[in-house]
């Protein structure tokens, strides 16, 4: 979250019209519900008053510019001076000691962290309360990475004509990183993110999925409880042209790590520049069973692997490949596993699978599910939505060239046998 102290005298051309913005907004947003209060309430006419008619669309007018201009500023400016400007880091011991009580912190708010998942992103209390956990180890781990000392020293004298002398390696933390994560995960992404980056002393500008930004601000709020300087970590929400883009293209940022879809991450390869990409856009994972494999084994492990955290995972199983002899018996135990899985209420312990992050992705796996259909794929198991809430679903017989063969990064919970 950006800290509004320390601020410069110049704050940048833009920051006038933040001002202007807000001047306005704070004149026409009283006018503009006083006016459309009256023009409801009242008995005025348009005849005996013609602007009764007008001023409600003026004022609204007004409103709006006043945000186009709030809109016209980039706050990432402020920001960036200083995470760039900070004399130094937090030394190796102080930043094992922000991670270690980060760490602390959210074990200690483990229910809530849980339940701010549940409601953000519609996963059931089983997953949250997994993914919180998991957060928890990423900082423990980091922590650990923090005091270790990976430097290293060479004798020059070890080559026939060296000397006797010593050369040393040393690691410097880079100057800026911009970190964006996906809506699946969206505690333990972002963690993954800014625990090694915490760990190394490198300053973060954090853009979170649109869909699932209350999580990585609520876990913002608590690394600054932790100890974190503001400067070490800003947390932007918007849209992907407004900010994303705009972190992407900044040639102060010296590394983009970006976990997401693949067609986003191709194209921030084109806008990024000249800077360190690291890039996990997900994938399309089998699962083979061999003839002589744990029949009962490999059920369990492909429910699992296929339908936690309602499919929507990059190692998701996506599809299963089954040795002709044990395909009907590995099929038939498939089903029944799968059909142990409780669809319900994500505040429900009993549930298994919640939601998907929304109704239009439930909407597109629908969809794709009746193409595979039409193919000619049979549904062994589930098919049917409820609004964002899709029944794990298993499908027969699917054609090679079907969609959802296919497509690359099909987080939702369907599962092909092929």
């Amino acid at each position: 979250m950006m800290d509004d102290t320390d601020a410069q005298p110049d704050l940048f051309p833009a920051l006038a019209r933040v001002v202007r913005g807000a001047s306005i907004l704070f004149w026409c947003l009283p006018v503009a519900m006083v006016v459309s209060i009256m023009s409801t309430l009242s008995n005025w006419t348009d005849a005996a008053w013609p602007m009764g008619m007008l001023l409600p669309p003026m004022a609204f007018g007004m409103l709006w510019v006043g945000l186009w201009l709030l809109g016209a500023f980039h706050p990432q400016e402020r920001v960036w001076q200083a995470a760039l400007g900070q004399a130094q880091p937090p030394t190796k011991n102080e930043r094992y000691e922000i991670l270690m009580s980060a760490r602390d912190l959210l074990a200690g708010r483990a229910d809530e962290f849980a339940n701010l998942i549940r409601l953000e992103a519609g996963l059931c209390m089983r997953e949250t309360r997994y993914e919180v956990g998991r957060a928890q180890e990423v900082f423990k781990f980091a922590a650990a990475e923090a005091l270790r000392d990976d430097e290293n020293i060479f004798s020059c004298d070890a080559a026939k004509t060296g000397q006797a002398r010593k050369i040393f390696t040393m690691r410097e933390p880079l100057r800026l990183v911009a970190a964006i994560t996906p809506f699946n995960h969206p505690l333990n992404q972002v963690a993954h993110k800014l625990a090694p980056a915490i760990a190394a002393g490198v300053p973060v500008l954090l853009k979170p999925s649109s869909k699932t930004p209350l999580t990585a601000i609520r876990l913002t709020e608590l690394l600054y409880e932790a100890g974190l300087p503001s400067a070490m970590l800003s947390t932007f929400v918007g849209d992907r042209k407004t900010i994303t883009e705009a972190l992407v293209r900044d040639p102060r940022v010296d590394l983009v790590t970006f976990t997401g879809g693949t067609g986003p991450g191709k194209h921030l390869t084109t806008i990024a520049g000249y800077k360190k990409l690291c890039l996990e856009l997900g994938g399309n994972a089998p699962l083979i069973v061999l003839r002589d494999a744990d029949l009962d084994l490999a059920a369990t492990l492909a429910t699992e692997g296929s339908f936690r955290n309602s499919g929507q995972r990059c190692t998701a199983v996506k599809r299963i490949v089954v040795e002709e002899p044990v395909l009907d018996e590995f099929t038939a135990k498939f089903v029944a596993k799968a059909g142990e899985f409780v669809v319900g209420d994500p505040a429900d312990e009993a549930t298994f699978i919640g939601t998907v992050i929304d109704e239009p992705a439930a909407i597109v796996l629908e969809e794709r599910v009746a193409k595979a259909v039409a193919a000619g794929a049979e549904v062994l198991l589930g098919g049917q939505r409820n609004g964002a809430q899709l029944e794990p679903t298993i499908i027969a017989n699917v054609p090679r060239d079907a969609e959802t063969v296919s497509y690359t990064h099909l987080t939702l919970p369907t599962i092909l046998l092929v």
